[in-house]
């Protein structure tokens, strides 16, 4: 009987304590993930989102340490240290003169590690992307075209044309990106597409056309910018000065102004006229009485 009772007090012991215990050291599993932006310019970016799932929903890790590396068939380079923002996001921005080390294939594998805390979990995630350049041409006949131009170098510098990539021309807005055509490269690495009249620019018609390879497989995203003033420009009205005391109001607006003030005065002024008249007469009539 002792035996027994002593035994559901380990039990009960193992309940209340232990298992709070380990409860508690239990870690959240964050989800990072990565993208990958070659700009126009030569330059890489690359996009850090980090977030976890907690209550079933969706909430972004401020200030999460981040280490960018790149693997290579024996060496693991770090290439940047980050720290999210409130969004749970990061970017670091590679220059076009830093060359990323690659592998036999030609290939640079990016890898991306959060160190985690007491509330998260360690998190990794890696992309692999291989370098791939991109040209745009603008020309203008009985239409207006542009073409693109999407190619490799190997190892002698040497253009290697790529054929079946789709490529996006965008107008570049205030906000986003206007999509006005779509096409796939072809045996020898070009495509294009014809620029629709009816695009408004600024006031000379100048705006900017942005080519995009997006979220390509082997290449992710590859944009290239070119300005051209093949928008319509847009005619600023003179702004209506709409009032009464403009010089360029209606004339009927003048005279019923006009005629309105004038009315106004002279009953101001019969008003004071009748009250001199009425001050005299008081006067008078005092006068005759004493």
């Amino acid at each position: 009987m002792k035996k027994n009772t002593f035994r559901l007090y380990i039990v009960l012991f193992s309940f209340l304590f232990i298992s709070p215990a380990l409860s508690a050291q239990e870690l959240i599993s964050p989800m990072l993930s990565l993208k990958y932006l070659k700009l126009s310019d030569g330059a890489k970016k690359i996009d850090i989102s980090l977030q976890a799932k907690e209550e079933r929903k969706m909430v972004q890790i401020e200030n999460g340490q981040i280490q960018i590396f790149v693997l290579t068939d024996t060496v693991k380079t770090r290439i940047g240290k980050l720290y999210t923002n409130y969004k749970g996001e990061a970017s670091l921005k590679i220059s076009a003169d830093k060359i990323l080390p690659k592998d036999k294939l030609g290939n640079t594998k990016i890898l991306a590690e959060y160190s985690g805390n007491n509330k998260y979990s360690k998190a990794s995630a890696d992309l692999q992307v291989k370098d791939v350049y991109l040209d745009i041409q603008f020309s203008q006949d009985s239409s207006k075209t542009i073409s693109a131009l999407v190619y490799e170098l190997n190892n002698k510098g040497e253009k290697v044309l790529i054929k079946d990539i789709d490529v996006i021309f965008n107008v570049k807005r205030l906000f986003c990106l206007y999509p006005f055509g779509t096409a796939k490269t072809d045996l020898a690495g070009s495509c294009s597409s014809s620029f629709p009249p009816d695009i408004p620019g600024d006031t000379a018609g100048k705006i900017e056309i942005v080519v995009r390879i997006q979220d390509n497989d082997n290449y992710a995203t590859v944009e290239k910018i070119g300005a051209t003033n093949w928008g319509k420009p847009i005619i600023i009205e003179p702004r209506v000065r709409r009032g009464l005391g403009d010089t360029d109001a209606p004339l009927w607006m003048v005279y019923t102004l006009l005629v309105l003030l004038s009315g106004v005065w002279v009953h101001f002024i019969y008003i004071l006229i009748l009250i001199i008249r009425i001050d005299r007469i008081g006067k008078k009539l005092l006068q005759t009485r004493t």
